[in-house]
């Protein structure tokens, strides 16, 4: 992190080559996402964010998706482990 904007706040440091961010669920399954809802704060969470309808149709899209999704989801987390094992490497 290096000091960024008007009041010299951190901020992220492209520069910095084991600066890491990263967020996303490839790893979701409609299974995974079953038990997520299952949760009552996420289905809280979920129906307040998305309607009334919101666990219905998160398990529907996640059953379309999943056949398109977890081969990708498997492709980009090898590369991602890659990445980390080189730059644990050296």
């Amino acid at each position: 992190m290096r000091p960024t904007g008007p009041g010299r706040r951190p901020g992220p440091d492209p520069f910095r080559p084991a600066a890491w961010g990263l967020q996303f669920h490839l790893e979701v399954t409609p299974e995974l996402l079953d038990d997520w809802l299952a949760e009552p704060s996420f289905a809280v969470e979920a129906t307040g964010a998305l309607g009334p309808d919101a666990l219905d149709r998160l398990r529907r899209d996640a059953r379309a998706v999943a056949p398109a999704l977890r081969p990708l989801a498997e492709r980009s987390l090898a590369h991602l482990r890659g990445l980390f094992e080189a730059r644990a490497a050296g």
